[in-house]
């Protein structure tokens, strides 16, 4: 023993010169030279220390600092100016991905989204411009089948020059997608010019939805201001029907030549046939009148038998004359044949303009689907007409899929017998007297989906008097309840903890006198002036003088034998012992020594090492 002693104290006058080296688990007595502190065991980790996002930036520790982010749920190092989260990365290949914009302004082109197995790229809907793509960049081989659509791709992104020739053919191209509109074509292909004509007085124009569109309003207007005219003519007066060498004043015609109107012509010969029928060359024409009803010219003879005229053809006024093709363009012109567009012999063709005139022809391009319906559910042809729609089923069916979800079918609606196979419904169904309906206490915790009882769906308590915070408690009856907020009390400086019925609780607050005052942190504690206080831990001091020397002062009252006020224990049969250090110049604090005890002779005995 004399000559442990004496070991003891040469190695604590000889200790400053010492490297000191730590060893925690496994094989204590085998560290590697190079090792300052190693950890050795095939049962136990390192853990370090865990933090939130909140306290960990409000820690601004030396550089090589680690911790570990309970919310991020990552280890994360301090690089001397800031937290960098190991499991992305520091900067360069293995930085932290975000999907901010930087060239690509303002559109972000990345989405990330994290998932269980790390994080997963994907480019975003709408991120690709023409910038994105180079020149002749895209063809048939680069683009995966129904793999790009409109939304995709931002308007206007794809122009002529982002397309190799030849790369884009009908199966590249959705009909429903492109029309006329879409086209900016030059000299050589279709265009509008080759649709429309541009010369003056054409009524073909372009429609609103880019079609063919034929306004008739000037001819129908031309037409009816026609017809108007001859309305307005009234009653001809013998002169309009007799124009040459009329002699209506002495009431008789002389000298009539052959007239080119049938009409004309028929009333000469009729007037010639009445003279030459008697009376003499100088007989008079009696008394003319004419019915404007009628349109019939009554002619009285001297000496003779009257003659009626009908004047009905000559009725109108004066006009213009028409002309049209009688291919494109058919009619008259007058009301019961107005003008009109003489249809294509062709169905399905267009009207379209060419070098020699306008002509009908096919619509070119373009190709279609044929649908088919099983005329069960659905029916109709899917024309504007006869629109494909849900075939009606009988009175008071109701469209039901099938069992291996692989056919839809109008079965009979159920009429009530529903069975309840719980507590939790009430009524049958079968009508609104018997409406299914939620009992009362069926929803329970396990038919809570999780996290969706949120604050909002909580019905505040009743307001107190005086007004105080509530919150919900769990008696000891099993009840939930409202209750006044509860806030802990004890002996001031009190640790609390929880005791033996999971409350918090203090080393005063139970029936044991001995404990009182036991246990407690004194901020003001190892005071070294006003202001400058340390912070002692109490333990068992029971209102005796407190040290001001010692961090932590554990004080005991043991009646009798020996009062152990600290017990250091190895469960192994390895060393175990206390390590001491102090402060440096050196930005790390080391262990500068340590008592060790060894059990080096079995049966828990051994020897003491200061190293």
């Amino acid at each position: 023993m004399r000559n442990t002693r004496i070991f003891l104290l040469i190695l604590l006058f000889t200790g400053t010169w010492l490297t000191a080296q730590v060893k925690i688990g496994d094989n204590p007595q085998n560290i590697n030279p190079a090792s300052v502190l190693e950890l050795e065991s095939t049962d136990k980790v390192l853990v370090i220390t865990r933090v939130t996002t909140a306290q960990m930036n409000a820690i601004v520790p030396i550089q090589g600092a680690l911790c570990y982010n309970t919310e991020v749920q990552a280890v994360h190092y301090y690089d001397g100016t800031q937290w960098v989260n190991i499991g992305n990365g520091g900067t360069g290949s293995g930085a932290i991905l975000t999907a901010d914009p930087i060239v690509n302004m303002p559109q972000s082109t990345i989405v990330i989204t994290p998932t269980a197995d790390g994080s997963n790229l994907e480019i975003a809907p709408e991120s690709i411009t023409s910038e994105q793509i180079r020149d002749g960049g895209i063809n048939g081989t680069k683009i995966q089948d129904g793999s790009i659509n409109t939304n995709q791709l931002v308007d206007n992104a794809i122009t002529r020059e982002k397309i190799l020739d030849n790369q884009v053919g009908l199966n590249e191209l959705a009909n429903d997608e492109i029309d006329l509109s879409d086209f900016n074509n030059a000299t050589g292909f279709l265009r509008a010019a080759d649709i429309i004509s541009g010369d003056g007085g054409n009524v073909i124009t372009a429609g609103g939805d880019g079609g063919v569109f034929y306004d008739d309003s000037m001819l129908m207007t031309d037409i009816q201001n026609n017809t108007d005219a001859i309305n307005n003519l009234g009653t001809p007066s013998l002169n309009e029907v007799l124009t040459e060498n009329n002699n209506a004043l002495d009431v008789k015609i002389v000298g009539l030549g052959a007239p080119t109107d049938p009409a004309d012509a028929a009333t000469k010969a009729y007037v010639d046939a009445q003279v030459a029928g008697g009376g003499s060359d100088d007989q008079n024409i009696g008394p003319v009148t004419f019915d404007d009803t009628t349109n019939e010219l009554s002619i009285g003879i001297e000496g003779g038998n009257a003659g009626t005229v009908d004047l009905s053809a000559l009725a109108g006024g004066a006009g213009s004359t028409e002309v049209v093709d009688g291919t494109t363009l058919t009619g008259a012109g007058t009301v019961g044949d107005p003008f009109k567009i003489e249809p294509s012999a062709t169905v399905g063709q267009y009207l379209r303009t060419t070098a020699a005139g306008v002509v009908w022809d096919d619509v070119m391009g373009g190709t279609g689907t044929t649908e088919v319906i099983d005329d069960v559910t659905l029916e109709g042809l899917g024309s504007a007409a006869d629109p494909f729609r849900v075939k009606p089923g009988a009175a008071n069916q109701i469209l039901r899929t099938s069992a291996d979800g692989l056919s839809v079918a109008w079965v009979d609606l159920p009429t009530g017998g529903a069975v309840i196979s719980d507590a939790t419904l009430t009524g049958d169904g079968s009508s609104a007297a018997t409406a299914l309906g939620l009992a009362d206490d069926a929803v329970t915790t396990v038919k809570i989906l999780d996290a969706n009882v949120t604050t909002a769906k909580i019905a505040p308590a009743p307001a107190l008097d005086p007004v105080e915070d509530q919150m919900l408690i769990t008696t000891d009856a099993g009840v939930v309840e409202w209750a006044p907020l509860a806030s802990h009390t004890g002996t001031a400086k009190s640790i609390f903890y929880a005791g033996p019925d999971g409350r918090p609780t203090t080393a005063d607050d139970n029936a044991n006198a001995n404990d009182d005052g036991g246990f407690y942190w004194d901020p003001e504690g190892r005071s070294l002036g006003a202001n400058f206080n340390f912070g002692a831990l109490f333990v068992g001091l029971q209102g005796e003088v407190q040290s001001n020397t010692a961090k932590v002062q554990i004080a005991d009252n043991f009646p009798s034998g020996i009062g152990y006020a600290l017990q250091v224990q190895n469960y192994s049969s390895a060393p175990t012992g206390i390590l001491f250090s102090t402060a440096t110049n050196n930005p790390t604090n080391y262990g500068k020594g340590a008592l060790i005890y060894d059990n080096s002779v079995g049966g828990a005995r051994g020897d003491f090492h200061f190293l």
